[in-house]
């Protein structure tokens, strides 16, 4: 994709399997660990109680751009960069219910990457697979719905996202500030079309204009079920943002939404 787009990086905001040692600083809840597949990721990983009595869905988390010169637990740190996403709200006990309670989460870290969106997209699929796969399981991985994976995208990491959703195996994504200004090709529309989105984008965002958000919302409207499309179009910064990141604080709103957990759900 042709992509007019610009990263960023503000201090305290951009918004085998193996257990690592938790840092000190990085508060962690009791069922949040960390998960390392070598030929892909190393990610953060919560589990819900009485998953070993069902399997509970799968949701995917994908961050925005940072500096991500750490390791996974960087995501849990609730004064990092990355602070306010849905690691960092079950690290510190913040998250709602609707989340905790009904879903396996699974956060990939880009280390030595600003972002995703500098990755080959199959590297996240291939990761996703392994997570889900007997192979994760033999390792240590939590079993999981492999049925019924979400994924939820905030700045780099919601464009990232909706390419992603291009594949189908993710029955619902949420999409925190998107970020490709340019026009989505009409096979990826054709193939998005049964796929649930909830698109959140404020009007005074000053890293991707609304327009961005506009624009994706508008398209899958014209090619897909309107049922399945959702727009929160805020008119300004929820969460109190100012300077360069104003109105770009919407991946922590909706990461505090027990609705959109509760909409995910629905979609089944």
């Amino acid at each position: 994709m042709d992509v007019s787009r610009r990263h960023y990086m503000a201090a305290g905001f951009t918004t085998g399997c193996q257990l690592l040692q938790q840092p000190a600083d990085a508060w962690p809840n009791e069922r949040l660990f960390v998960v390392s597949d070598p030929n892909t990721y190393s990610a953060v990983t919560f589990i819900p109680e009485g998953v070993n009595e069902r399997p509970k869905p799968l949701l995917v988390v994908l961050h925005g751009a940072g500096v991500n010169n750490e390791d996974a637990w960087a995501l849990t740190n609730p004064k990092g960069e990355h602070a306010g996403l849905i690691p960092s709200l079950i690290a510190a006990n913040k998250a709602p219910p609707e989340l905790t309670e009904n879903f396996v989460v699974v956060a990939p870290y880009s280390q030595g990457k600003r972002s995703f969106y500098e990755e080959p997209r199959t590297k996240i699929l291939d990761f996703v697979r392994w997570f889900c796969s007997d192979a994760g399981r033999r390792s240590g991985c939590p079993p999981c719905d492999k049925d019924h994976i979400y994924l939820f995208g905030f700045s780099d990491g919601a464009t990232v996202a909706v390419e992603l959703a291009t594949t189908k195996m993710f029955r619902a994504v949420a999409v925190a500030a998107f970020g490709f200004s340019g026009t989505l090709p009409d096979l990826a529309l054709e193939r998005l079309r049964e796929v649930a989105f909830w698109v959140f984008h404020s009007q005074d965002d000053v890293i991707f204009p609304v327009e961005y958000g506009d624009k994706l919302v508008g398209s899958l409207l014209k090619r897909g079920d309107p049922s399945l499309i959702r727009y929160t179009r805020y008119e300004r910064d929820q969460e109190g943002f100012t300077g360069v990141v104003k109105g770009h604080s919407v991946g922590i709103t909706a990461s505090k939404s027990a609705d959109l957990y509760s909409w995910m759900l629905s979609i089944w």
